[in-house]
């Protein structure tokens, strides 16, 4: 009915009541201040991000400068370490005059919740935007009228749910029973994807496999039993990426934090 906190509190409690006291381990909002407020009383432990898409519209309607504007699109969604993210941050504040910016201020307080670089290991399986939870918005419109009576109200939305997890079923039936074509030329890596993750996920394996002609060997180390490659993108020599690997420990590290934040290797 309102966007109070006390509604937004309610809400909140209600979704942790039938998710039997689970909290989630990520939330991703728009920004909303009562909903932030709420957030860290009811999920205090939750990661709290703000949706990309959102913020970039909030960027476009403060920042006029298209140069900023790159700045800060390269902090949202670019690699880096947090360090680097304040050295930058700290000479843009200087280059472009925000040291009395309000928005800039309030912008880098909450730094934690948009910054890549606080976010990178967090695992978001890819999720930045509440674009999919547009998506459920979507086909709730199709089954769901303002004119209906209370009990059609609740018979729709079974047969929403319904509608949904059919889907969901047939995903995973095709994930299961369904063979991809194999159209990489690292085609055992490609089989095993294939044979670990969904198809969904799969597409977006498939690309970080194609991606792998672009990538130069610039050294190979060895630290007792983990081989540490140091690695360069085409085009990009000395931004050099850190890898490690470990077979007797089951272990993959990347300082691009893609396969902790997704749940694939880069």
């Amino acid at each position: 009915m309102d966007e109070t906190i006390a509604s937004y509190t309610w809400l909140l409690e209600k979704l942790l009541e039938v998710m039997c006291g689970r909290q989630p381990s990520v939330v991703v909002t728009d920004g909303d201040e009562s909903m932030c407020k709420d957030i860290r009383e009811v999920f205090p432990s939750a990661t709290h991000r703000l949706c990309a898409w959102h913020f970039e519209k909030n960027e476009t309607s403060n920042v006029k400068e298209a140069a900023l504007r790159e700045r800060f699109n390269r902090w949202l969604f670019g690699d880096m370490i947090v360090d680097e993210f304040l050295m930058e941050w700290s000479d843009t504040v200087e280059e472009f005059g925000l040291e009395e910016s309000l928005w800039a201020n309030q912008v880098f307080y909450k730094k934690e919740m948009w910054v890549n670089a606080y976010l990178r290991e967090k695992f978001c399986v890819g999720i930045r935007t509440t674009s999919w939870c547009e998506g459920v918005n979507a086909i709730a419109k199709n089954f769901l009228q303002s004119k209906g009576t209370l009990f059609e109200l609740v018979q729709n939305l079974e047969l929403m749910v319904k509608d949904y997890r059919n889907n969901e079923l047939l995903a995973q039936f095709r994930t299961i029973d369904g063979i991809p074509v194999m159209t990489t030329s690292l085609e055992s890596l490609e089989r095993d994807a294939a044979e670990t993750y969904t198809r969904a996920v799969f597409g977006d394996v498939r690309l970080e496999i194609e991606r792998v002609a672009a990538v130069n060997l610039v050294r190979l180390g060895r630290s007792l039993t983990t081989k540490i490659y140091t690695l360069e993108d085409y085009g990009f020599s000395g931004r050099n990426v850190i890898v490690l690997f470990d077979i007797n420990m089951g272990m993959m590290k990347c300082s691009c934090g893609r396969w902790c934040r997704n749940g694939y290797p880069c």
